[in-house]
């Protein structure tokens, strides 16, 4: 994604195994410079987050769908990133930046910026949401949907249903009694 690879301070670790809240606050209280990497294979195929931290602050954000050609930055891409770490599978990257290079990162990729947010104010979903994901993926290749099978069988407009226990029981009469 365009940034020095830095110092590592944690490679692979799974999503699994990482404590979200302790991660984060230890991030903001050794006033971190660096960045963290999030990387899963989800509905959308493979997704790419990256998150920018200043002295503890979360400054800088994007994140990338590969399979659709997508990226979104700023604060768009924070709510993906953030909702990635809730994923049940995939991996976080956590690397280590001088205050120059954080500089030099901000100055390079400004589009990236959001408002500077420190990470205890960070807000985490309680769980991994699939909703980013299904935006992206194109009405054809999804799943059909209950509504979608009734409007495709024309039954999404009647109001009523259109036949009765009683009046199936008199057709099937009359069909036999022929």
């Amino acid at each position: 994604m365009g940034i020095s690879a830095g110092k590592p301070v944690e490679v692979g670790k799974s999503l699994r195994e990482l404590d979200l809240r302790e991660s984060l606050s230890s991030i903001g209280k050794s006033r971190f410079n660096g960045y963290a990497c999030v990387t899963l294979l989800g509905k959308a195929g493979l997704e790419e987050g990256l998150v920018v931290f200043d002295s503890g602050s979360l400054v800088l954000s994007s994140y990338e769908y590969f399979k659709y050609n997508r990226k979104y930055t700023g604060g768009e891409a924070l709510k993906r990133f953030l909702n990635a770490l809730r994923s049940p599978s995939g991996i976080v990257d956590i690397f280590s930046l001088s205050a120059q290079e954080v500089k030099l990162v901000r100055t390079l990729k400004e589009e990236w910026a959001n408002q500077s947010t420190p990470t205890e104010k960070l807000n985490i979903p309680a769980r991994f949401s699939e909703e980013f994901a299904d935006s992206l993926i194109p009405r054809a290749d999804r799943e059909p949907e209950k509504a979608d099978l009734m409007r495709k069988l024309g039954l999404s407009e009647t109001k009523e249903v259109p036949y009765t226990k009683f009046s199936l029981m008199r057709r099937a009469k009359s069909e036999t009694r022929q």
